[in-house]
């Protein structure tokens, strides 16, 4: 069935390669909206600074704005603070998320949603693209960013989908074990087949 438009929703392991995606598709001018990006954007609505300063107390309010590196550290060890966080959080992304989604004019978007299948959000795409690398190749890449450790690379590999689940919920899956130019390779074939559907 041939579409007006269609909304691609890219997921994948941390270090797999979403970004570098995401930035393809942006230099072809093509829309890319960021779940954590809208989520940095709630952090400056201060209804919602009022709710975490209250939960998480004031030590995070520096600078008149919220330190994501303060509110990170006192969450990372604590389960429970974690839940309380995602549970402010996660409903005020969505609803952002969906009305990004009902006001797309672009003919193809793209939505970089790390958290797609743990979320349950896959439903409100057209087309679900999973990014993914093996765990080595995963694990080189991230030890390369600042401030990442070993404990916290393995909690938030532990959060995420595992790559059968999600290659089986996938309609596309970008293997990203190689270089930028094979990755890019890829995407230039995948992005042909995009635009057939249209």
């Amino acid at each position: 069935m041939k579409l007006n438009r269609l909304s691609i929703a890219i997921t994948g392991g941390i270090g797999s390669g979403k970004s570098e995606v995401c930035r393809w598709f942006r230099d072809q001018d093509i829309p890319v909206v960021s779940a954590d990006s809208l989520g940095h954007e709630l952090l400056k609505s201060k209804s919602v600074q009022d709710v975490l300063r209250t939960i998480f107390g004031d030590e995070i309010w520096v600078n008149n704005q919220i330190d994501r590196n303060i509110l990170g550290n006192i969450v990372f060890e604590n389960e429970e603070k974690t839940a309380k966080l995602n549970e402010i959080m996660h409903p005020r992304i969505i609803n952002k998320l969906k009305k990004t989604l009902k006001n797309q004019s672009a003919e193809i978007a793209i939505y970089e949603i790390p958290l797609l299948f743990e979320a349950g959000l896959e439903n409100l795409f057209d087309i679900i693209m999973t990014v993914w690398a093996s765990e080595d190749v995963r694990i080189d890449r991230l030890k390369k960013r600042p401030g990442m450790t070993e404990a916290k690379m393995d909690k938030i590999m532990a959060q995420q989908c595992s790559k059968l689940a999600a290659i089986a919920r996938s309609d596309y899956v970008i293997e990203n074990n190689g270089s930028i130019a094979e990755l890019e390779t890829a995407i230039t074939e995948l992005y042909k087949k995009l635009k057939e559907r249209l």
